[in-house]
C-alpha cells in the first residue's frame, strides 16, 4: 500500500489516480519517499509501478501514431521514441526524509 495525500491506496488505486494527470499533457513530477519502514521489495515495485505506467502509455501513444510500441522498438535515437519521452516525461524523484519533510509540510 501506498500513502497518498495522507490516504492509504493500492498499486491498482495508485495507477487510476496518476494516469490521467500524465495524460493531460501537464508536466508532472512524481516525487516519493520511501520510509524507514518499507522493505527493499516495496521500493522495486514502487518503481515498476511507475515505469509501466509510463511505458504503457508511450506504448498506447507510439501504436496510435507510429504503429510502434515504446518496449518492443525502443531505440533512443528513433524520432518517434523521442517524441512519445518528449510528449510524457518521466520525472521521478527520491526524497530523502529531511527533504520529505521540508516538502510536506510547506505545501
Amino acid at each position: 500500500t501506498l500513502i497518498v495525500d495522507d490516504s492509504i491506496v493500492g498499486f491498482d488505486s495508485f495507477v487510476e489516480l496518476i494516469k490521467p494527470k500524465i495524460l493531460s499533457g501537464k508536466k508532472l513530477a512524481i516525487f516519493y519517499h520511501i520510509s524507514e519502514k518499507s522493505t527493499y521489495e516495496n521500493f522495486i515495485r514502487f518503481n515498476e509501478v511507475i515505469y509501466n505506467t509510463y511505458y504503457d502509455i508511450r506504448d498506447d501513444y507510439l501504436t496510435e501514431k507510429y504503429q510502434k510500441k515504446f518496449r518492443r522498438d525502443y531505440n533512443y535515437r528513433s524520432e518517434a521514441i523521442i517524441d512519445a519521452q518528449k510528449k510524457y516525461p518521466l520525472i521521478f524523484w527520491q526524497l530523502d526524509s529531511l527533504e520529505y519533510k521540508k516538502l510536506k509540510y510547506n505545501l
